[in-house]
């Protein structure tokens, strides 16, 4: 990854302002709070057309493109446990990285983040105090994705997590890429046996449409119920 030149970052003409912690501050407050910023282009690869970051304490936003949140288990899974888009941002803390759990950034495509040390982040706090309750909003929403997601690998069927996954996927316009099976095994942390078995039970079903390693919805409605769980008639 590489550093970009502060100037390139303009909060006051981002587009996804209002999903961003800074979202309550004013135009002048903005031009401010530019110098606690740290640009950082992803360089994809042309095989794999994703980039992870390992993640160092502090504070993530996407501020163009597409990632998700990727948390190691202590069974020595990976999951996604959130997906990611303009004005998300991502909560890391020292505790976290060195405990149970491993997180790390994955992004999709050319992507844009910039990342708020923890030191940092208390100064923005004392400043504007609306940056830290976004902060606090956001990790708490980031730690109930992860409960919501442990959950499901310990109780939801293969079925229900795979069809989760495609909805999610088509919601942040990422269904379009080529995903290998490895990958898309990884993400719900299934093998890929399992991940090829149900793809093709929704395909026989009409659920979805497999062409050239891209996956299209053709029932969103039964996906969906599938994905709850809802039993069958």
């Amino acid at each position: 990854m590489s550093v970009r030149n502060l100037n390139a970052i303009r909060c006051g003409k981002c587009g996804h302002l209002t999903d961003c912690i800074f979202s309550e501050l004013s135009e002048e407050e903005l031009s401010q709070v530019a110098q606690f910023l740290r640009p950082v282009r992803c360089e994809i690869s042309r095989t794999l057309q994703y980039a992870d970051i390992p993640a160092m304490p502090g504070y993530y936003i996407i501020c163009r493109g597409k990632g998700a949140v990727i948390t190691t288990i202590p069974e020595g899974k990976r999951l996604v446990t959130q997906f990611l888009r303009g004005g998300n941002g991502v909560m890391v803390s020292p505790h976290w990285s060195e405990g149970r759990y491993t997180t790390f950034i994955r992004v999709f495509g050319e992507t844009l983040i910039t990342f708020i040390t923890g030191e940092d982040l208390l100064e923005l706090h004392k400043r504007y105090p609306s940056i830290g309750l976004r902060v606090f909003e956001k990790s708490e929403r980031q730690a109930r994705f992860l409960r919501e997601r442990l959950i499901e690998t310990a109780y939801a069927g293969s079925k229900a997590r795979v069809a989760l996954l495609i909805l999610e996927l088509e919601e942040i316009s990422l269904l379009e890429m080529k995903f290998s099976q490895e990958e898309l095994a990884e993400m719900v942390g299934i093998s890929r046996e399992m991940l090829n078995r149900q793809l093709r039970e929704f395909s026989d079903r009409s659920l979805i449409s497999l062409k050239h390693h891209r996956i299209s919805i053709n029932d969103i409605d039964g996906l969906t119920k599938i994905a709850r769980g809802i039993p069958e008639l």
